[in-house]
């Protein structure tokens, strides 16, 4: 059983099902989405999810928009996804910021604003490059972030005259600045079983590094909620950011009600990795270059996973692209 709002991983149940496993889907989104595969996999009802989990060998949550996979994970059901924790740790960046500054990662400062003119105010006090960050519901309306690229974010500044010029009345200003960081953006997951992070049959962890490229062409062009993805498999003693990032962070991980992909995003830099954001759930469209790479059955792999279990993870160690396609109109 596929729990999903928007279906961000339609690849990734269309490749159990060719495995020889039935797939039901239950979609709460009632946008366009709901025609991904239309007629390819069966659909049912959002509101028969629950009865139809109790009679499922696996439930898949591909996005954290429920926090069910927790509840129903008490009641002995198999579950990849998290409970409303989890939640937090993605939609509260403060909340992430502060998580992984205790378990020791190097983070950039964070500034919490109250809204929009807040934000202006706190520019022109600090000086400085600053990165503006959406958060909470906001979160799901890709595109707003900005990046300074001028010495005192002057236009970052212009970029908030802009959106308080055009903002919606009623929705919530949910914004923090967070310092601007020099270097490249860089992100590594794992896979969480609850106790451990997946393993192949050398009990190696296995990570993903990749590179996430948000702007619309490769010259620039409007921020998407990504474009395309750069993705490697590799065991997590060859990755110098494994190290540094999702290896402290598994006394966290033990705390939380989390199964399935943890992805964590940072800024390298000669000093390090400057922790940005944590991503626990499938990435999009990471998850259908993980579909490419992955030689151990995916129901297999994904049971193990969230019966707190291993398999021998087999996987193809290339670099992988994957990208979205578009047609008009976009956004």
């Amino acid at each position: 059983l596929f729990i999903t709002n928007d279906l961000l991983a339609p690849s990734l149940a269309l490749k159990i099902q060719q495995e020889g496993h039935d797939i039901v889907i239950a979609q709460k989104s009632t946008n366009d989405t709901k025609n991904i595969l239309k007629g390819t996999l069966r659909r049912i009802p959002y509101a028969d999810r629950y009865a139809y989990a109790k009679q499922s060998d696996l439930c898949i949550f591909d996005d954290n928009s429920s926090g069910e996979a927790a509840e129903w994970r008490k009641e002995g059901i198999s579950c990849i996804g998290g409970g409303k924790d989890v939640m937090k740790l993605e939609l509260n960046r403060k909340l992430a910021s502060d998580t992984a500054r205790i378990c020791g990662l190097k983070i950039p400062q964070v500034f919490e604003v109250k809204d929009l003119e807040d934000a202006k105010r706190i520019i022109k006090e600090k000086g400085g490059k600053f990165c503006l960050k959406q958060m909470g519901k906001l979160d799901s309306i890709k595109g707003l972030n900005a990046v300074a690229k001028m010495s005192n974010s002057e236009d970052l500044i212009s970029y908030i005259d802009f959106l308080q010029e055009r903002w919606v009345e009623g929705l919530d200003q949910e914004f923090i600045l967070q310092e601007k960081i020099e270097g490249a953006e860089m992100a590594i997951s794992a896979w969480w079983n609850g106790n451990d992070f997946m393993r192949d049959k050398d009990k190696n962890v296995i990570v993903e590094e990749n590179f996430e490229h948000k702007p619309l062409t490769n010259s620039g062009g409007e921020s998407t909620g990504e474009m395309y993805t750069i993705q490697k498999l590799l065991p997590a003693n060859y990755s110098k950011l494994y190290s540094e990032t999702l290896e402290k962070l598994i006394p966290l991980l033990k705390q939380t009600t989390f199964t399935g992909d943890f992805d964590v995003n940072c800024i390298v830099t000669e000093k390090g990795a400057y922790f940005l954001e944590y991503t626990p759930r499938m990435g999009c469209p990471s998850i259908s270059g993980q579909v490419a790479m992955h030689k151990t059955p995916w129901f297999d792999f994904l049971k193990a996973c969230a019966d707190g279990k291993q398999v021998d993870f087999e996987y193809d160690p290339r670099w992988n692209i994957v990208c979205w396609l578009f047609a008009k109109p976009f956004p």
